[in-house]
């Protein structure tokens, strides 16, 4: 197996919206209107992307 090293990291965040009519949604505990998304793109030897 070859081994590289990260050389750059990259991230992203993105809220997406409940698509409930009301615009929440619960669980019994909590209730919430949106979910967070973080993306993180590791760059390293292979190439993906620079930094």
């Amino acid at each position: 197996m070859t081994e590289h090293a990260v050389t750059a990291l990259r991230a992203h965040a993105f809220t997406v919206p409940t698509d409930s009519p009301d615009g929440s949604e619960q669980d019994g505990t909590l209730e919430w209107d949106s979910t967070m998304l973080v993306l993180v793109e590791a760059g390293g030897g292979c190439g993906r992307f620079r930094a």
